[in-house]
C-alpha cells in the first residue's frame, strides 16, 4: 500500500457493519414484515367476517396512504428509510387493488387496470426521483406475489397476465433510465416462472391458444425492449450477462411458442414460419438499431447473430434431409468469411457451432441415404453421383475447404486464442478431407448395394418376404474390393497434390500413415477377397441365378495397378524434405523396402495360388509356394549385396527361416516322395547358393560394415 494508507481498525469494521444492519437491513426486513402482517390481518378479517368487503378495501387504502404520507414527511432527513416506507406503501396499493377486483368485484376491470397503471407510473417516478432501486423492488417486483397470495382459482388468467405485463411495463420504464440489474433479473425470473408454471398446469390448447401466444409475445417484447432500449440510450457495449439475458429471453419465447403451436392441430404445420418470424423480429430490431448514430457495433452483431440463429433453426424445422446440410454448410462458410475478413469476432464464433451442426446433419444424411435396409424396397431412380446426398457432400467438403484456406490466410487475425485456433486449423481440413473421401466411397458402396437389390431374387413361395430375398454375394466382395481400390487411389492423388502444391508436413505424415494402413488392409483383406472371387468364378454355387464373368479374375490386376500407384506415391512422399522431421533420410530405405518387398512377396504368392487354381493343380501350390519363397529370398540376398542393403539380406534370411518352418511343419505331412525330393533339393540348392554369395562377396559386405563401425566410433 502507499505511505499514506492506514490499516482498517476492527472498531471501524464493526461500526460499518452496525450501520448497514441498523440503517439498511432492518428497515427492509421491517417493511416486509409489515406488509406480511397487513396481509395476515386482512385474511383473518376475511375468514371471520369481521369487516365488510368495502370496509376491508378502504382500510387497506387508508393504511397504504398513511404509510406513503409518512414516507414523504421523512424524505428530507431520512432518504433511505423514506424510500423503504414508500416501496412498502406501493406494494400495499397493488395488493388492495387486486384484492378489490379479483375477490369482491368492487371495481370493474377497467378501473382496476387504471388504478394499477397509476400506481405503476407513480412508483416508477418515485424510484427515479429517489434514485433508489429498493422502491422498484418492493413496489413492482413485490407486486408479483399478489395474484398468488390472493388467488381464488377463478381461472381469470387474462387479468393475471395483464397485471404482470403492467408491472413489467413499469420495469421497462425504469430500465430505460436506470439499468438496475437485480431488478431486471428478478422481474425476468418471476415473469417467465409464472408463465411456464401456468403453461405446465393450466394450459389447454382449445381454450388458451390465443391467450398464451398473446402474452408470450408481450412478455418477450417487454424484456427485449428493456434490454435494447437501455443499450441504445446508454450506448454501452454489450456485456456477457446482457448476452445471456437476451439469448435466454429469445429462446424461452421460441421454445414455449414452438411447444404451444406444436400441440395445435391448426397451427402445427406453421412451425417453420414461426421460427422465421422470430428471425424477422430480430432482423427488424437490428435494422432499426443499425440506422441510429453512435450505437455500439457489438449490439448490432448480437442482434444479427440472433437473426442467423433462428434462420438456421428454421431450416430443419421447415425442411428436411439434404437441404438442411446444404444451408448450414453454406451459412457456416459465409459467416466465417464475413467474421474473418471484416474482423467481426461474433460472426466467426457463430460459424463454429454451425460447422458442428452441418457435420452432424451430413452424418444423418449418410445414414439415411446409404441404408441397405431402407433401400431394399426402392429399386428404381437411384443415380450414382447424381443424387441429393452426393451434391450435399460435395458442397459440405467445399465449404470446409474454403474455411480452411481462409483460416490459413495470415492477412487476417483469428478471433479465437492460439491454443484453440491451432487445433482447429487441423480439425477443419481433416473434416473436409474425410467428407470428400467418404462422398465417393459411399457412392461406390451405394452402387453395389443397389445392384445387389436390383439383381436379387425373392423366394417364389413368399415374394413379399424380404427375409428370403437373395442377393449375389459376389457383389458384396466387389463392393469391399472397390472401396479398398478407391482408398488407395484417393490417398495417392492426395499425396501428389500435397507434394506439388501444399507441402504440408502434418498432412504428409497423415497420408503416409493412412497409406501404409490401407496397403496392409489390401494385402490382408484385399488378397483374400480376390481369392474368394476366384473360387466363386471356378465353382459358382449360384451360377444359374447370378452371372459370373471374367471380371472375377481380371479385377485383381486392376487392384494391383492401384496398389502400384499407392506405393509409388508413398515413395515420392517419403522422399520429400518436409517429412524429414518425421522420417530421417537414413530410415527411408528400410521403411520403404519393407513395404515394397513384403507387398511384392505376398502378391507373387497370391498369383501363384491363383494360376495353380485356374489350371487345376489342387493343393500342389504348397510345394510351389515354398520354392517361390526360397527363390524370392535368394533375390533379396542378391539385391542386398548389390545395393549394399543390410536390411534386405536380413529380411531374406528371415524369409528363408519362414520357408523352412513351413516346409518341415506343414508341407512334408501332405507331400508325396517325389514332391518332397523336389522341394528339399530346390531349397538346399538355394541355401547353398546364398551361402556361396556371402562367401564370394564377404569383402564387400563385411568390409563395408567394418568401415561403418570405424566411422561411427
Amino acid at each position: 500500500g502507499s505511505a499514506y494508507s492506514k490499516p482498517i481498525e476492527p472498531e471501524a469494521v464493526k461500526a460499518n457493519l452496525e450501520k448497514f444492519v441498523g440503517e439498511n437491513l432492518l428497515s427492509k426486513i421491517g417493511i416486509i414484515i409489515l406488509v406480511v402482517g397487513v396481509a395476515i390481518g386482512a385474511k383473518y378479517a376475511i375468514d371471520n367476517n369481521l369487516v365488510s368487503p368495502l370496509g376491508r378495501i378502504i382500510s387497506g387504502y387508508l393504511f397504504g396512504f398513511g404509510l406513503l404520507g409518512l414516507a414523504f414527511k421523512l424524505k428530507a432527513k431520512y432518504l433511505n428509510f423514506s424510500a423503504v416506507l414508500l416501496s412498502g406503501a406501493m406494494a400495499i396499493m397493488y395488493f388492495i387493488t387486486y384484492f378489490a377486483y379479483s375477490l369482491y368485484g368492487l371495481f370493474p376491470q377497467s378501473s382496476a387496470f387504471a388504478l394499477m397503471l397509476i400506481f405503476t407510473v407513480f412508483t416508477v417516478a418515485a424510484a427515479l426521483n429517489y434514485n433508489r432501486q429498493v422502491i422498484a423492488h418492493f413496489g413492482l417486483v413485490g407486486a408479483y406475489a399478489v395474484p398468488f397470495l390472493l388467488s381464488d382459482n377463478s381461472g381469470n388468467f387474462a387479468f393475471l397476465f395483464t397485471y404482470v405485463a403492467i408491472i413489467n411495463g413499469g420495469i421497462l420504464a425504469v430500465s430505460l433510465n436506470k439499468y438496475w440489474k437485480p431488478l431486471f433479473y428478478t422481474s425476468f425470473i418471476f415473469t417467465w416462472a409464472t408463465y411456464y408454471g401456468w403453461y405446465l398446469t393450466k394450459f389447454q390448447t382449445a381454450q388458451h391458444l390465443a391467450l398464451a401466444l398473446l402474452f408470450l409475445s408481450v412478455f418477450f417484447l417487454i424484456f427485449y425492449l428493456t434490454f435494447i432500449g437501455y443499450k441504445v440510450i446508454s450506448r454501452e457495449n454489450v456485456a456477457l450477462e446482457n448476452i445471456v439475458l437476451i439469448l435466454a429471453n429469445s429462446f424461452i419465447f421460441f421454445g414455449l411458442g414452438y411447444s404451444i403451436l406444436d400441440h395445435s392441430e391448426r397451427f402445427g404445420n406453421y412451425l417453420g414460419l414461426f421460427t422465421m418470424a422470430n428471425a424477422a423480429v430480430h432482423f427488424a430490431f437490428a435494422l432499426t438499431v443499425s440506422r441510429m448514430k453512435n450505437i455500439p457495433q457489438d449490439l448490432i452483431y448480437l442482434l444479427s447473430a440472433l437473426v442467423l440463429t433462428f434462420a438456421t433453426i428454421a431450416v430443419p424445422v421447415q425442411l428436411d434431409g439434404n437441404i438442411v446440410t446444404l444451408v448450414w454448410s453454406a451459412e457456416a462458410a459465409i459467416l466465417f468469411w464475413i467474421g474473418r475478413t471484416k474482423q467481426i469476432n461474433l460472426y466467426e464464433y457463430y460459424s463454429f457451432p454451425l460447422m458442428f451442426l452441418a457435420t452432424v446433419s451430413l452424418l444423418a444424411d449418410w445414414m439415411s441415404t446409404y441404408d441397405f435396409g431402407q433401400r431394399a424396397e426402392i429399386v428404381q431412380n437411384s443415380y450414382t453421383l447424381f443424387n441429393g446426398t452426393f451434391i450435399t457432400s460435395i458442397v459440405f467438403a467445399a465449404a470446409f475447404a474454403f474455411i480452411h484456406f481462409l483460416n490459413k490466410d495470415e492477412r487476417y487475425e483469428p478471433a479465437l486464442p492460439e491454443e484453440i485456433h491451432k487445433p482447429l486449423s487441423y480439425i477443419i481440413p481433416a473434416i473436409a478431407l474425410v467428407a470428400l473421401y467418404n462422398t465417393f466411397r459411399m457412392e461406390i458402396a451405394d452402387y453395389f448395394e443397389f445392384q445387389a437389390i436390383k439383381t436379387g431374387v425373392r423366394d417364389i413361395n413368399s415374394p413379399s418376404d424380404y427375409d428370403n430375398f437373395r442377393t449375389d454375394k459376389d457383389l458384396g466382395l466387389f463392393n469391399a474390393l472397390w472401396q479398398i481400390n478407391y482408398t488407395l487411389f484417393f490417398l495417392s492423388v492426395l499425396s501428389m497434390v500435397n507434394i506439388k502444391r501444399w507441402k504440408n508436413p502434418a498432412l504428409g505424415l497423415s497420408i503416409v500413415v493412412a497409406k501404409i494402413f490401407t496397403i496392409a488392409i489390401f494385402l490382408v483383406v484385399g488378397l483374400y477377397l480376390l481369392g474368394e472371387l476366384r473360387h466363386s468364378y471356378l465353382d459358382p454355387a449360384d451360377a444359374q441365378i447370378f452371372a459370373h464373368g471374367s471380371m472375377h479374375i481380371f479385377i485383381r490386376y486392376i487392384s494391383y495397378a492401384f496398389l502400384a500407384g499407392a506405393i509409388f506415391a508413398l515413395y515420392r512422399s517419403l522422399k520429400q524434405p518436409f517429412l524429414r522431421q518425421y522420417l530421417p533420410e537414413e530410415q527411408f530405405d528400410p521403411v520403404f523396402d519393407f513395404i515394397c518387398y513384403v507387398s511384392l512377396w505376398l502378391i507373387l504368392s497370391s498369383e501363384l495360388i491363383n494360376w495353380m487354381d485356374i489350371l487345376g493343380y489342387k493343393d500342389s501350390y504348397k510345394l510351389g509356394l515354398s520354392i517361390l519363397w526360397g527363390t524370392y529370398a535368394l533375390l533379396l540376398v542378391v539385391l542386398g549385396i548389390y545395393q549394399n542393403k543390410k536390411h534386405l539380406r536380413i529380411g531374406a534370411i528371415a524369409l528363408f527361416g519362414i520357408t523352412l518352418a513351413k516346409l518341415f511343419f506343414y508341407d512334408i505331412a501332405q507331400l508325396d516322395t517325389i514332391s518332397k525330393t523336389i522341394v528339399f533339393v530346390s531349397l538346399g540348392i538355394l541355401l547353398l547358393f546364398v551361402s556361396f554369395l556371402y562367401t564370394k562377396y564377404k569383402h564387400l559386405i563385411f568390409e563395408t560394415n567394418e568401415t561403418e563401425i570405424i566411422n561411427e566410433n
